[in-house]
């Protein structure tokens, strides 16, 4: 392998890892959100949040951390 090459797949590499990277931070934030948001909502709202967005948002962020961890 050439060392082009080498530099051209060390680079895919990396964009790879830093948008895995980007993507479990924004699911970092979307946690951080819902977690404050608790406090200041309704009780119908927090059933919502607790029993359907949250657990979602928090399986995405695994994905991401899974995804990160595994290159």
């Amino acid at each position: 392998m050439g060392f082009s090459k080498i530099i051209e797949y060390g680079a895919a590499i990396l964009s790879k890892t830093l948008v895995i990277s980007a993507l479990e931070q924004g699911e970092d934030i979307g946690l951080a959100d819902y977690y404050d948001a608790l406090e200041d909502i309704d009780a119908e709202s927090r059933m919502l949040v607790t029993g359907d967005l949250l657990p979602a948002q928090e399986l995405t962020h695994q994905r991401m951390s899974a995804l990160k961890h595994a290159r």
